[in-house]
């Protein structure tokens, strides 16, 4: 069944099942982010979970050898997500499974990585209250705008400086682009029945 409540992924994954047979046994930290642990070191991703199973995933960060930007296929590959007793499966575009996670494993943490790093996710109530998927109550009027109608090139209705210099760009793949004026950056994005939730990268 798709996974509909991101705070059930929270906490410690062993990586297995489909996934190339390097990365089994690396481990997948969920927490506001993830980490993942592999042979190389770790691989800081951003995340984003829809209520019906959609999964968004970006590497932005990482120690080690690990090559960034990109992470294993089972991982980039996967667009949704979804439980299988007490497992997590992550499924291709076509609902092919590519990896399987079981709850629990230990970290590789590399000798100049911070062992602090690796421990357990926690849920928070504020990481709860920032996870919950619920939609909000929209006022009387308004409808909640469509994935489809929030694709495209915004700017801000009221420019500081140059015009077009601020702006957002959503693109229908789930990542966003945009400018201060001043500063580009970049990130995941994802509307759900009403809510709206992004990740932010470097800038």
């Amino acid at each position: 069944a798709p996974l509909t409540d991101p705070r059930e992924a929270v906490g410690t994954w062993t990586v297995g099942g489909t996934a190339a047979d390097a990365d089994k046994g690396a481990v997948l930290q969920i927490g506001a982010g993830m980490s993942l642990w592999l042979d190389c070191g770790r691989v800081d991703v951003s995340y984003l979970v829809g209520t019906d199973g959609t999964l968004l995933t970006d590497a932005w960060s990482g120690s080690g050898a690990c090559e960034l930007p990109g992470v294993p296929a089972w991982l980039g590959d996967a667009t949704s997500i979804a439980t299988a007793g007490d497992d997590l499966v992550l499924l291709a575009a076509d609902g092919t499974p590519t990896a399987t996670l079981t709850a629990g494993g230990t970290p590789k943490v590399p000798a100049d990585v911070s062992a602090e790093l690796a421990q357990d996710p926690v849920l928070t109530d504020v990481l709860r209250a920032a996870l919950d998927p619920a939609s909000p109550a929209l006022p009387s009027g308004v409808t909640a705008a469509t994935t489809a109608e929030l694709v495209g090139h915004w700017l801000p209705a009221k420019p500081v400086g140059e015009p077009e210099a601020s702006y957002l760009a959503l693109a229908a793949d789930g990542t966003w682009t945009g400018s201060d004026g001043c500063n580009g950056t970049q990130g995941l994005w994802l509307s759900d029945k009403g809510s709206w939730r992004a990740t932010s990268g470097p800038q």
